[in-house]
């Protein structure tokens, strides 16, 4: 565990300690007394599911509408162990009038299609030639709409479009 799981993990066992002695020790009303229990024990679900991403873990999210790619891990799909692979890729977002502050970190679920179009993105990447993505898939309102109950094929690559970043438009002289 790292300094800072440990140092949360302290922080709950003294704020455990906190509503113990309250619990013991103060005279309120039992139902006062559940209740900051209940409070506690959410604070820690609600640390528990968020703390993946402070941690840099990759988001299992959408990808943004537009980024550029910066990187991509493939595993393959392993049988034996039940493995179903994953992608993971690293993107800035492109929305809106310039690029994100910070990359982030984005797991797919694995396809064949999609291992070939990011392995050909990668190799561009390589040669220098930047690469941008966006979804294809109809978004409305930042809301992407679900096709499955149409029963189209819905994987990742019919969704992503990779390419070369565009040269940039210069203005007249």
């Amino acid at each position: 565990m790292s300094a800072a799981g440990w140092g949360i993990t302290g922080a709950y066992v003294l704020l455990a300690l906190l509503v113990g002695s309250l619990w013991l020790h103060a005279r309120l009303a039992v139902w006062v007394k559940l209740a900051a229990v209940g409070l506690v024990t959410a604070s820690y679900w609600l640390v528990w599911t968020t703390l993946p991403g402070f941690a840099g873990w990759p988001a299992e999210d959408e990808l943004p509408a537009r980024f550029q790619l910066l990187a991509s891990e493939i595993r393959e799909p392993d049988a034996a162990n039940g493995f179903p692979g994953a992608v993971h890729v690293w993107v800035v977002d492109l929305a809106g009038d310039r690029p994100a502050a910070a990359p982030r970190a984005y797991r797919l679920a694995y396809g064949k299609d999609l291992h070939a179009s990011l392995d050909a993105a990668k190799k561009r990447i390589q040669e220098g030639l930047p690469q941008v993505g966006r979804r294809t898939d109809d978004v409305r309102l930042g809301v992407a709409i679900d096709r499955s109950r149409f029963g189209e094929r819905h994987d990742e690559l019919d969704r992503l479009l990779i390419e070369n970043l565009p040269d940039p438009r210069l203005p007249e002289k």
